[in-house]
């Protein structure tokens, strides 16, 4: 494909930030933004500088002039809007998760497939810097073989559920189960394909999820009755051998940590930062203190706008990149489907007290 990507978003919460990071891509010209709510969608598309506005993503897939969408919506709706997509021609990039189960999941990847066209998951936490950085040092041996790992983040809820730049309509369908809500679906997509990247295939995995805030005082005051997971813990045994715990803890303050250690033959590596990994720190053999890695620079050599971040933009890059017929997109709706096959083993171990064997069995 020659010339820019044009492209339309679909939603407006989560999705005005990727006009933003879209818009600051020299590659991608942001055609149409689209809405539930009509007057919402037209009100965002002159505030961001966006030639239309729908309130019906249909007619925006017919009549606007777009090669491929972003699909910002809540996971109930996931595999209804990318199979229009699809069906429309359009390439695909769809935030996570790309079903609200297991069974949406295999259906849009099977469509997918089929499609010849260019889709990708929005599990951009791999392009964090420190994320991508680490990986690339776990592969070269800088702590020997991984024999385990821990991976953890903690936040506060009420922080989550009050925040000013969310959907007015999110935390309606966010508290609820029903319409694809909680942090397992929420969060488990980043921990778990940060996993599956660094470490490759998982065999076995024995979970708990449940839901500890039933109800949720938000910052701006307003209370939420919630039933929808929002903890989950877990045990991933890899092909390798190597075993990795993976937790999300809601909190009743106000603080958050990103966590992640990795212990090798000949070392350790401990990522951590307040919702992003954003230091490395190593300790080898005799060491008894950790010591920090620098980050490469060229890591983080684009000027982006202020709020958008590395990771989301170099996911927008290797999108562009894979319909400019480059590199193929990574992470495409594979991956989106093996961390949803992670996440349908957690439910299904915590609701049989079993240990799950992957691949999981498949009834169609």
């Amino acid at each position: 494909m020659k010339g820019s990507v044009r492209v339309g978003v679909i939603g407006t919460g989560y999705g005005r930030h990727h006009v933003r990071a879209l818009k600051a891509h020299p590659g991608v010209v942001v055609e149409a933004i689209c809405s539930t709510d009509q007057a919402r969608a037209e009100a965002d598309a002159r505030e961001l500088g966006i030639p239309a506005g729908f309130g019906d993503y249909r007619k925006m897939l017919e009549s606007a002039p777009i090669d491929a969408v972003c699909v910002t919506t809540n996971p109930a709706s996931h595999v209804e809007i990318c199979e229009a997509s699809f069906r429309a021609g359009k390439h695909v990039l769809c935030t996570k998760p790309i079903g609200a189960n297991l069974r949406e999941a295999r259906h849009i990847l099977d469509i997918a497939r089929t499609s010849g066209l260019v889709h990708g998951v929005d599990q951009h936490y791999r392009y964090n810097p420190v994320t991508f950085h680490a990986k690339s040092m776990i592969a070269a041996g800088a702590i020997g073989s991984p024999l385990s790992a821990v991976s953890s983040l903690y936040f506060g809820i009420a922080d989550y559920y009050g925040n000013p730049r969310a959907s007015p309509n999110k935390n309606a369908w966010f508290s609820s189960s029903d319409r694809g809500g909680g942090f397992l679906l929420a969060d488990a997509p980043h921990q778990f394909d940060r996993l599956l990247w660094y470490f490759g295939p998982v065999k076995t995995v024995v979970g708990h999820s449940r839901t500890a805030f039933k109800k949720v005082a938000a910052t701006d005051g307003k209370v939420y009755d919630c039933d929808s997971d929002d903890t989950y813990h877990a045990l991933f045994e890899f092909e390798s051998g190597l075993l990795a715990a993976v937790m999300f803890n809601p909190t009743g303050w106000s603080g958050s940590l990103r966590h992640l250690e990795v212990h090798g033959e000949s070392g350790s590596m401990l990522l951590e930062g307040p919702g992003w990994d954003q230091s490395i720190r190593i300790g080898l053999g005799s060491e008894k203190d950790w010591k920090d890695v620098p980050i490469p620079v060229q890591l983080t050599a684009h000027d982006l706008p202020q709020g958008v971040t590395h990771a989301i933009y170099a996911l927008f890059d290797r999108f562009v990149a894979a319909i400019a017929g480059g590199e193929p997109m990574s992470p495409s709706f594979e991956e989106g489907y093996k961390t949803q096959e992670l996440i349908e083993a957690v439910l299904r171990s915590d609701a049989s007290g079993s240990r799950q064997t992957l691949p999981l069995p498949w009834d169609g």
